[in-house]
């Protein structure tokens, strides 16, 4: 049987999971540390922080003059985009107080960047 854009539509839509409703608001406001501040990362904090959560974005090795323009003006220079006032920006060198208080930690990291898994095991050894 063929099925045609317009009668897919009209289907039901299956439930949303976990992740989904955590960023759409179905959870309560919570505390959301992004490990890496490349672009995927970034552009995740949006619904993250549109929907009330918390949101901290520590760079990683790699990542300095994104950090430090987005501590100036809270523009991303490779997603290009302002991202919004009120996210906490960390460097690699303060992860343990970008962690503390975190209800999800969330990494993104691309296979340039793999040479500094260093800073995800930080992260693993201070959540234990």
């Amino acid at each position: 049987m063929v099925r045609y854009s317009h009668q897919i539509t009209k289907q039901k839509q299956p439930k949303q999971r976990f992740y989904l409703r955590f960023f759409t608001g179905g959870f309560k406001m919570s505390v959301i540390t992004f490990v890496c501040a490349g672009q995927m990362n970034s552009a995740i904090t949006f619904p993250a922080f549109e929907n009330g959560h918390e949101v901290r974005l520590v760079g990683s090795p790699l990542d300095r003059d994104i950090i430090d323009g987005l501590k100036k003006d809270n523009f991303h220079i490779t997603l290009k985009r302002t991202l919004h006032d009120g996210i906490k920006y960390y460097q690699i060198e303060e992860l343990e107080e970008a962690l503390k208080g975190a209800d999800l930690v969330l990494g993104g990291v691309t296979g340039s960047a793999m040479k500094f898994f260093q800073c995800y095991q930080r992260t693993f050894q201070y959540l234990q």
